[in-house]
């Protein structure tokens, strides 16, 4: 029967290794919270009280009741040093889940404030993207008005062409102009050479005819006389011709003058305009090359918004993961607590039995020296106390059986801790990363705006470029006028050249006029002379008249020839 009632104490030792080498140096103090735990218990003098059952020496027990006795007494102090032990074993654990359940209790606190914090870190990364995508709408409408500032700019210089073309066609029918002018200036020259000539031969010719109305000093005096009044006319006149031709070499020169003046003046402005116009190509390249970068620009942005977007999408998923698994956790804190309350009432079942043992024992003891012949009382008593080790072993049991399972629990929570401490340190390296890209995306930002202020310095450029553009416009256009002016002064010009021709052909028409006076007068000559036939010389002086009257014809046909002037 004995055999039946020994406890193995080596199970629930060997239970509670792990537990002591798992903590270290904590089992001293819950050793003390236990022996504090331990003051609501009642003493130990109480429970058990050896001396309080006297036998007598003397009496020699036959039937081995008292050896049986002494055997329970020990084994029950055995087991009351054992369930003491179970009990601070137990305590201990109970403290050890309390601080579990406190660290749980931090954690959650602890991810609750994560928790905050990656929504406040939500709402900064919600104001930072809708920075990004107001960034971006003002890069595009900065993009649309380079566009349309480019555009102007290639309409500009498609105006500034033409208008270019426009000039040199002008320049070009000025240079034909001046071949005409030059032309004609020529043909006057010739003109002037063939006068001057005529005028030689006239005077020859008057040389000749004073000769011969010395000859004829009686019949020609009153044709001197005219003839007189006729050079003096004539003189006048070719003076007035030579002032003329004065002032026309001189307006030429002039012309001249202003013609080189105004081709160095228009070579110095090509000059200008060649060097605005590379200074234009090459603002457009700049803007053209900006343009690429800003593009390429917003390809990266894009590609970091993308990468962003997937990470936020990462960690949503982390945090979903992270609430079931902190589900699971709750779930196995309420399992702790469910078997905290089974082992609360296990207790309580075992401080009732001990109760009832005590109680039994202090009955036995009170008994007053039991005799050798009373053992049939002894035995149901044993058998009670039995029956109440057997429950006090199936608590036991129960117990052990729920410590192992609120360890498999603890070593689960333990596990999910670290899981959950693994996926706090992934989210701490995601926001690192997430603080780079911001970074990244600040610096970009940053150079995004020294582009902008590239472009405003571009802008500027070409603002002053098209001021300048205007300037030369309007020097163009006062060009314009001084050439417009210069064309009415040539065209001036022209009609006093016309004027003058006219003014030639009048006196061309006045000197044949006074040509055929004079051969009228020749006439009245001839008809004097002959009536002088009757003289000596008289066939001598009709052969020298009409030599000199063929010569006369001759020169006079010529002179009318060459002064003839087709206009």
């Amino acid at each position: 029967m004995m055999a039946n009632y020994t406890y193995a104490a080596e199970p629930r030792s060997s239970l509670f290794d792990d537990d002591a080498r798992s903590d270290g140096g904590r089992g001293r103090l819950f050793a003390t919270n236990g022996r504090d735990s331990d003051s609501s218990l009642p003493p130990r003098s109480s429970q058990f009280k050896p001396s309080s059952v006297t036998f007598q020496d003397d009496v020699e027990c036959v039937c081995g009741a008292k050896q049986y006795v002494q055997r329970l007494q020990n084994e029950i102090r055995r087991k009351y040093r054992q369930y003491d032990q179970d009990v601070i074993r137990v305590r201990q654990r109970l403290d050890d889940l309390k601080k579990r359940e406190k660290r749980l209790l931090e954690s959650e606190r602890e991810l609750a404030l994560r928790e905050e914090e990656m929504k406040s870190y939500k709402a900064y990364l919600q104001d930072k993207q809708l920075s990004i995508s107001q960034l971006q709408q003002q890069n595009e409408v900065t993009q649309r008005a380079l566009l349309q500032r480019l555009d102007e700019c290639s309409s500009l210089e498609e105006e500034c062409r033409r208008r270019l073309g426009e000039y040199e066609n002008s320049l070009g029918d000025m240079g034909k102009k001046e071949a005409l002018l030059n032309e004609t200036s020529r043909t006057l020259a010739a003109r002037k050479e063939e006068i001057e000539r005529l005028e030689h031969k006239l005077l020859l010719e008057t040389e000749r005819l004073k000769d011969i109305r010395d000859q004829c000093t009686a019949a020609r005096d009153q044709v001197a006389q005219e003839a007189k009044q006729h050079r003096r006319r004539v003189e006048e006149e070719l003076d007035h011709v030579e002032a003329q031709k004065r002032k026309v070499a001189e307006m030429e020169s002039n012309l001249l003058d202003e013609k080189a003046a105004f081709e160095e003046y228009m070579r110095g402005k090509k000059r200008e305009i060649d060097l605005r116009l590379k200074e234009i190509t090459e603002a457009n390249d700049t803007s053209e090359s900006i343009a690429n970068d800003l593009k390429k620009r917003e390809e990266m942005l894009n590609q970091e918004l993308q990468r962003l977007q997937s990470e936020r999408e990462d960690i949503r998923a982390a945090r979903e993961k992270i609430k079931a698994e902190w589900d699971k956790v709750d779930e196995a804190l309420d399992e702790i607590r469910t078997a905290k309350s089974e082992i609360k009432g296990i207790k309580r079942a075992c401080t009732k039995q001990k109760r009832m043992l005590e109680e039994e024992l202090d009955s036995q003891s009170r008994q007053p020296n039991l005799s050798h012949h009373e053992p049939q009382f002894l035995f149901p008593h044993s058998s009670n106390s039995t029956g109440n080790y057997r429950e006090i072993k199936q608590a036991e049991v129960e117990l052990q059986n729920r410590a192992k399972h609120v360890e498999i629990a603890a070593d689960e929570v333990r596990a999910k801790h670290l899981e959950l401490t693994e996926y706090a340190d992934q989210l701490k390296q995601r926001e690192l990363a997430l603080k780079e890209g911001e970074h990244k995306l600040e610096q970009m930002q940053e150079t995004l705006e020294n582009r902008e202020k590239e472009l405003e310095d571009l802008q500027e450029e070409l603002l002053n470029s098209r001021s300048r553009s205007l300037q030369n416009e309007a020097q163009l256009q006062e060009y314009r006028e001084q050439m417009a002016l210069l064309a009415i002064e040539r065209n001036s010009l022209e009609g006093q050249k016309a004027q003058f021709e006219k003014q030639k052909l009048a006196k061309e028409a006045e000197l044949n006029a006074t040509r055929q006076r004079l051969e009228r007068k020749e006439q009245e000559l001839d008809a004097k002379l002959a009536k002088y036939r009757d003289l000596k010389d008289s066939q001598q002086l009709e052969s020298k008249i009409e030599s000199m009257r063929s010569t006369r014809r001759r020169v006079s046909n010529k002179g009318n020839k060459a002064i003839s002037i087709p206009t």
